[in-house]
């Protein structure tokens, strides 16, 4: 049986420069449930805390961000033991946020586009990476559902093994401290970029994990 926790002991804000935000990208065999080609392996840095939103809060993408994308994704939380040991505590569900109007513009700014802001649940499964698992994502405007995808997740719809993937993120010690907090986004079940959707001010977002086990719902606005 699942072992569920609240994340409780989540770091206060004057700790959130001990958590580690990144992305892994193009991972996924399966994206928006259409299978995808394979590709070279992705990573972006996408900050620290302070760029963490949760379950039911207001995502304001700013105005240097142009046009917003948005990725539902199993997110995986470690934790560095004092021996500087990644320790893996569990997984949930997360949104990737990244502006691709700065991409298209100007592809040297490529991977600025995706130092923005990551939600994340503030429920985790303290279990092993999934082998399988079902995402569903909603964008509803003016209380109607105009986009709904359901798709795969998990290691079995993967091009890569989870594993190898946090052995590249954490063989290098030197950028781990005793007590930081890693999430990883560890690649695209949906996309609304892929789905060519371009999101408005005051639309919401919800996703789901395994048929509401996990549920993520915010509301999306512009900065004024």
């Amino acid at each position: 049986m699942e072992n569920w926790i609240k994340i409780s002991n989540h770091p206060s804000p004057k700790e959130k420069s001990s958590i580690f935000v990144s992305s892994f990208g193009n991972t996924m065999s399966v994206v928006n449930g259409r299978h995808m080609p394979l590709r070279d392996l992705d990573w972006y840095y996408k900050g620290h805390g302070g760029g963490i939103i949760q379950n039911k809060e207001n995502v304001v993408f700013p105005k240097y961000g142009l046009k917003a994308g948005i990725e539902t994704e199993i997110l995986t939380m470690h934790y560095i033991d004092h021996n500087l040991n990644p320790v893996f505590v569990g997984y949930t569900l997360g949104l990737d946020i990244s502006y691709k109007g700065l991409r298209s513009n100007d592809s040297f700014l490529s991977n600025f586009s995706h130092l923005s802001q990551t939600v994340v649940s503030n429920k985790i499964i303290e279990q092993s990476y999934p082998k399988s698992s079902i995402i569903t994502t909603e964008i509803i405007r003016d209380n109607k559902i105009i986009w709904c995808v359901r798709s795969l997740a998990g290691s079995k719809n993967m091009n890569i093994n989870p594993n190898c993937m946090f052995h590249y993120l954490f063989r290098n010690k030197d950028i781990l401290l005793p007590n930081m907090i890693f999430y990883s986004l560890t690649g695209s079940a949906t996309s609304i970029d892929k789905a060519d959707i371009l999101i408005k001010d005051n639309d919401q977002i919800r996703a789901t994990l395994d048929d509401k086990k996990i549920i993520l719902s915010n509301t999306l606005r512009d900065e004024i």
